[in-house]
């Protein structure tokens, strides 16, 4: 297994146990909502560039922020409506990964793979 399809199926079993939390706490996850997804670069201009090319493909109120806790990190957060079961199935980690490092060769050195798609800090409201 290559180091790609391994931090794809780490993300997925991460998700199985998301949507049980979810499950456990009354939250229809096949309801659609608004959901946030947060990506984590080493610097800003990755940042910058995550944004645009999370903005072009369409996801809105993409903003990005320096960590707090490590100055070294900057969060890129997303936003669009699904449902969690949808943002959460392996075809669509794939699919995601896929397109963050084949559309996006800038970002490689820049952006963490291994946050690209955790949806543990998304907003469920």
């Amino acid at each position: 297994m290559s180091d790609n399809e391994q931090e794809i199926q780490t993300h997925i079993a991460r998700n199985r146990e998301l949507l049980k939390l979810f499950a456990s706490k009354g939250i229809d996850a096949a309801v659609s909502r608004s959901i946030d997804l947060h990506f984590w670069t080493s610097n800003e201009s990755a940042a910058s560039k995550l944004s645009a090319a999370l903005e072009q493909r369409g996801y809105s109120r993409v903003a990005t922020n320096r960590s707090v806790h490590d100055l070294s990190l900057w969060n890129v957060a997303a936003n669009f409506e699904t449902s969690p079961l949808s943002v959460t199935a392996p075809s669509s980690s794939k699919h995601l990964y896929d397109w963050l490092v084949n559309t996006t060769p800038h970002l490689r050195d820049g952006a963490h793979q291994s946050e690209l798609f955790n949806i543990e800090n998304a907003r469920l409201a």
